[in-house]
């Protein structure tokens, strides 16, 4: 697995969210407009020049979510780097990857042949990932 990049969007991750229709305008509505434009500038400043990948790619992804405040900084503290098994979805944080990524860091993200997804509790919010080429 050699051609691989590591890249790190600091923040909470973002999961997609759907369109939502307007009944009485009749017009769909990205709730997610800025956010995609933002992530999309920082993931091509991260990418830098380098062209997108192609081929059979894999994609390694932590998705490092934030630990409620409203916890004890005990508990807080205990939960650094557990499972996080609530919402948002693993489904809907992935496909943001997916599809920030298109056309910056590979083609398309029907090339991901090998996907490894995990979430946990962070006291810095933020998203890794590892894409590369299969060799």
């Amino acid at each position: 697995m050699n051609n691989s990049k590591l890249l790190v969007l600091e923040g909470n991750p973002i999961p997609l969210a759907r369109s939502r229709f307007n009944k009485n305008t009749l017009h769909l509505y990205d709730s997610q407009r800025t956010e995609r434009v933002h992530t999309r500038l920082m993931l091509e400043y991260l990418w830098g020049d380098s062209p997108p990948l192609t081929g059979n790619l894999y994609l390694d992804v932590a998705f490092h979510l934030p630990i409620p405040k409203s916890l004890s900084i005990k508990v807080q503290r205990s939960l650094v780097a557990t499972p996080h098994s609530k919402k948002p979805d693993a489904s809907n944080l992935l496909k943001w990857v997916e599809d920030i990524g298109n056309g910056i860091a590979w083609h398309d993200d029907a090339m991901f042949v090998d996907i490894r997804v995990k979430k946990v509790y962070s006291l810095e919010p933020k998203t890794v990932f590892v894409v590369g080429v299969l060799r």
